[in-house]
């Protein structure tokens, strides 16, 4: 092969090379754009959630510690009321905590649109004991609820649903 043609096939494989990687990088950028379009879209929708006072918490885990389970824990908020069980890690009959239709107190949403989170916080008296309710929300749509009172704390992972 003479020099002219090696030359040429050379210039078409490094052409090829090029174009695939130029369509490889194009296409992650793409999809960068569309996970940046999907958490942003989650994160629109999650104010709009917390701010009709109409949701539910479903938790997947809790969190007590160092130690974590499978939980099934649900708390809804539907006309400035709040409903729901709250199971702690080691449960037993007498340790889970269930309420229907209680007052909610100071309801306040906080939004972080640096970070696209969304912050909820409210108190009730449950069984003549005052609770503070947190729920951390992520723009992934992965949250975090941590209930406490004077006695105890309790953080569940789970995610926020519209009712």
């Amino acid at each position: 092969m003479t020099k002219i043609k090696v030359f040429h096939h050379l210039k078409r494989f490094i052409t090829i090379v090029l174009v695939a990687v130029l369509s490889q990088v194009s296409a992650q950028s793409s999809n960068l754009g569309n996970t940046n379009n999907t958490l942003q879209s989650t994160y629109e929708n999650l104010i709009k959630i917390v701010e009709s006072q109409s949701l539910e918490f479903r938790a997947y885990l809790i969190f007590d510690g160092f130690k974590r389970a499978q939980n099934i824990t649900k708390v809804s908020i539907l006309n400035k009321k709040i409903t729901g069980t709250l199971i702690p890690l080691e449960a037993n009959e007498s340790s889970i905590l269930k309420f229907k239709n209680q007052s909610i107190l100071d309801y306040r949403v906080n939004i972080d649109e640096a970070h696209k989170v969304v912050g909820l916080q409210f108190r009730s008296t449950i069984e003549g004991s005052l609770y503070n309710f947190h729920i951390k929300m992520m723009p992934n749509g992965n949250s975090i609820m941590t209930v406490y009172n004077t006695d105890s704390s309790l953080e569940y992972r789970g995610n926020v649903v519209k009712i």
